[in-house]
């Protein structure tokens, strides 16, 4: 709806033209109510009518094998994660969301496709590639009008031209940007600047989608490494069935450091938005793919596997919230459809979280 200033005045001087005899004998009203709209529309921000058009932006940051309880929101006292509780304390927080399946390829396939893994073919194993005729919302928010793209860790596997996919299902990669300051097992990518270059080169009318695949808490974590970056032993909270080693509690160290890695990360690409004033009508979704990698959680049907943690904050939902309720990560995709309103594919089984979302409604 944007026009320059020559257009409206062009369009003013043709609203005085002479009218034809026998037509608007008495013109001053309308010709009142035509000066009032012309130079209403002079005076509005051009960047106000082109963002109540377009849909929500979308940044879905997704760890790789974090369990729910590691968030310093959900009482972990060995983690901080302001970002994730902004995110949560501006938005809702999910106390039992579920993966659908504790693994990496099934559980991508699941969030992408919006279905339950055994309908997915071989999706639904490791490595498996998505069976061309299934639908994908990032490739459908892409066919309509949405800039597409992701960092760090996609969809696995990678090569989707070698499995028959004519598309990648996720869009442009942006990820050349690199770190040369992390410590030993932490991924080289900088995520923050690779999403600051994505937003650079998206087209000023599209919104977007950006999938912040974070590689982090997934091993190789290094010994030792937790206690050089502050952490203490003594400090780590150990599940009931792990046994109280000095070594497990170090390595359980460097997974919590990991998982602050990823939270610093996304406070960057929350402060990017911000600058941009793009974050309010932003939906923020962070959550994980599967539980954190080690004995019992992650490939195993117990909390510790599929239980994840899921905070989403946007402008038209109510913050401050949490729900108690049972979801899984096959939602999301009908929720992204509907906020961008497009339509949600027949074989979906993932319900849209929107009417909770905008609820007002605890627990």
């Amino acid at each position: 709806m944007s026009r320059s200033a020559d257009a409206v005045g062009r369009s003013a001087r043709d609203c005085f033209g002479v009218a034809p005899q026998g037509r608007d004998m008495f013109p001053f009203p309308r010709l009142v109510s035509v000066v009032v709209f012309c130079v209403g529309l002079q005076l509005m921000p051009s960047h106000a009518a082109d963002r109540d058009s377009k849909p929500p932006n979308i940044l879905f940051a997704f760890a790789d094998d974090q369990s729910w309880l590691h968030t310093s929101l959900n009482g972990c006292p060995t983690v901080r994660t302001p970002h994730f509780d902004r995110v949560a304390r501006e938005g809702v927080s999910f106390t039992h969301c579920f993966s659908a399946c504790p693994s990496c390829t099934p559980s991508r396939s699941a969030v992408l496709t919006g279905q339950d893994i055994w309908r997915l073919e071989q999706a639904g194993v490791l490595n498996g590639s998505i069976p061309q005729s299934t639908p994908l919302f990032p490739l459908q928010l892409a066919d309509n009008r949405f800039y597409v793209g992701y960092n760090g860790k996609g969809w696995v596997p990678d090569d989707a031209a070698a499995l028959g996919l004519k598309r990648y299902p996720i869009g442009t990669e942006h990820n050349t940007a690199r770190n040369r300051f992390v410590v030993a097992g932490l991924n080289g990518q900088d995520y923050a600047a690779n999403f600051e270059q994505f937003l650079a080169d998206r087209p000023d009318d599209k919104p977007f989608f950006f999938w912040f695949g974070c590689k982090e808490p997934h091993r190789v974590h290094e010994d030792g490494i937790g206690k050089r970056l502050g952490k203490k032993t003594r400090d780590v909270r150990l599940p009931k069935f792990f046994p109280d080693h000095t070594v497990i509690r170090s390595d359980l160290l460097y997974y919590c450091a990991e998982i602050e890695y990823l939270d610093q990360q996304l406070g960057q690409m929350l402060h990017q938005l911000e600058q941009l004033d793009e974050l309010d009508n932003t939906i923020v979704v962070v959550t994980s793919d599967n539980g954190m990698p080690f004995p019992r959680c992650k490939t195993t049907l117990y909390d510790w596997g599929v239980r994840m943690p899921l905070a989403i904050r946007w402008k038209q939902i109510p913050g401050g919230r949490t729900v108690d309720d049972f979801f899984l990560l096959t939602d999301l995709a009908p929720t992204f459809l509907q906020a961008a309103e497009l339509p949600i594919p027949a074989a979906t089984t993932g319900k849209s979280l929107l009417p909770l979302l905008t609820s007002t409604k605890q627990g």
